[in-house]
């Protein structure tokens, strides 16, 4: 008895430790990967966290194909709630690149959990795809301290629908080639079946 005690009181720091080092603070995209079905389309993408601890302030930079897609707004995701001081808000989309700062009010409590930091508008401009590279991500705590973290970028995938003034000439195209090879393949075997005779 005395034994199988001491070997539980042995083995619970373990698995607490263990539990708490396996919890991580991300910083990610929500969608992951967006995909439009066309050029123009606006779309919105969030960047958000997940299990933070003491969060006073977070600074990040994000850079993006513009030949793919315009950055149109960054609005800031309510994270501090309304008590919150905006410090860096810029889209260089010439550049492909934006960023975003923000602190909370002195005197407010930091904030703990998981929330959405930005969310980010864009525009498709052509085909294709492009990497949101997340970068120069910084979290700050309450006494200015680094708060250690992933980061998890995403992608948004251009594919414009085929007009109908394309798809209709492709399927005369496509009807076209199977008329001209069931005719090629039926007077091979006629001719086959002339010399045969």
């Amino acid at each position: 008895m005395k034994k199988s005690l001491l070997l539980c009181l042995w083995i619970l720091p373990i698995f607490f430790v263990s539990t708490a080092e396996g919890a991580t603070t991300i910083v990610s995209m929500d969608p992951s990967s967006y995909t439009a079905e066309d050029i123009g389309v606006t779309m919105q993408i969030n960047i958000t966290l997940q299990d933070v601890t003491d969060l006073a302030g977070f600074e990040f930079k994000l850079a993006y194909d513009t030949t793919i897609l315009t950055a149109t707004e960054i609005e800031y995701g309510g994270i501090f709630g309304e008590n919150y001081w905006p410090l860096i808000n810029v889209i260089y989309d010439e550049e492909g690149w934006l960023g975003f700062s923000c602190m909370q009010m002195f005197g407010e409590d930091p904030v703990d959990g998981s929330g959405l930091l930005v969310t980010i508008g864009f525009t498709s401009d052509s085909e294709g795809t492009t990497v949101l590279d997340l970068y120069e991500t910084k979290l700050g705590n309450s006494t200015g301290d680094p708060i250690t973290h992933d980061v998890i970028d995403g992608s948004v995938t251009v594919i414009p629908e085929f007009p109908v003034a394309v798809i209709v000439p492709l399927f005369l195209i496509a009807t076209l080639v199977v008329i001209i090879l069931e005719k090629t393949i039926w007077s091979r075997r006629h001719s086959r079946a002339f010399i045969a005779t």
